[in-house]
């Protein structure tokens, strides 16, 4: 039986969320084709594309909040292939249909976590990761570092791509006007040879 929703972005807003509890409903690829079918061709309003872009640009933070919130310890490993799930989710956000639509405020939250994820593995103890001889184990100290490193790295770079997007959609807004030239513009034929 088909679900009821008031809106697209309602409808969208569930699928981030099943996506983000790893409920099993929703897959990376479902989620993303969703995305896609809703901004492409379903939802034509602004508002309606700014939310969809807002709740995808979650779903990715999601990821990176995850990372974050592992213990610093044995038990926590960090698959860095997962720093392609963020990536993923983060490029779909500059494609030319929801570029324009990406948070103003994503450039500073991205920046924000890469910060936050440097400072998390510079403090990374390796008493933490002891081995079986009761010694901290510096290999897996250092894997844990990288993999913190590693998505911070994730951030910073969608936090220069964003800004750098909503800087050039500004610039296109304010270029955009009509030009009026100071005085008739005559385009003269050339010259024939003779």
């Amino acid at each position: 039986m088909k679900q009821a929703f008031s809106n697209l972005s309602d409808e969208f807003d569930a699928s981030a969320r099943s996506y983000n509890t790893r409920e099993g409903k929703t897959s990376l690829s479902m989620l993303l084709q969703k995305y896609s079918v809703m901004q492409r061709h379903k939802v034509s309003d602004p508002a309606g594309k700014g939310a969809l872009a807002t709740s995808l640009f979650g779903c990715g933070m999601n990821v990176l909040e995850d990372i974050y919130a592992k213990k610093d310890d044995k038990s926590a490993f960090i698959n860095t292939d997962e720093t392609k799930t963020a990536t993923t989710i983060f490029a779909r956000l500059l494609d030319p249909d929801s570029v324009n639509y990406i948070p103003a405020s994503a450039a500073a939250t991205l920046a924000d976590m890469a910060l936050e994820l440097m400072r998390k593995a510079e403090n990374v103890d390796s008493k933490n990761f002891m081995n079986k001889f009761d010694c901290p184990d510096e290999k897996q100290t250092w894997e844990h570092k990288n993999g913190l490193s590693a998505f911070a790295e994730v951030a910073l770079t969608f936090a220069d791509k964003f800004r750098e997007a909503v800087n050039m959609g500004i610039a296109n807004v304010e270029t955009s006007q009509s030009f009026q030239a100071c005085k008739p513009l005559v385009l003269k034929q050339p010259a024939s040879p003779a």
